[in-house]
C-alpha cells in the first residue's frame, strides 16, 4: 500500500490511459507524492496522483490501462512521454 510522506508540484504532467481499440486519454496530475510503498522494491515509491471518479486521489498507476506519465513539451502543443 502507498502511503504519501511528501508532495511536489505537478504542473502540465498527466497520466496516461490506453485501453485497446479506444482512443488513448491523459488526466492531469494534482501532484507527485513521494511516499512509503510496502509494495516497492526499496520500499518507497515517487507516484503521479490524480482525482478518481469519487472525487478521492490515488495513485495513477493503481488504475486499470494506465500505461504511463507525460509532460506537456515548452510549446504547450505537444505532448512526449516520460518517466515510461
Amino acid at each position: 500500500m502507498f502511503k504519501p510522506t511528501q508532495i511536489l508540484t505537478a504542473e502540465h504532467w498527466f497520466a496516461a490511459f490506453e485501453k485497446e481499440g479506444e482512443d488513448p486519454i491523459s488526466i492531469p496530475l494534482v501532484c507527485w507524492a513521494l511516499g512509503e510503498d510496502d509494495e516497492a522494491d526499496k520500499g518507497w515509491a515517487i507516484n503521479g496522483m490524480i482525482v478518481d471518479d469519487d472525487g478521492a486521489i490515488i495513485p495513477a498507476n493503481t488504475m486499470e490501462y494506465f500505461v504511463g506519465y507525460e509532460m506537456e513539451s515548452q510549446d504547450y502543443d505537444v505532448v512526449t512521454d516520460v518517466l515510461n
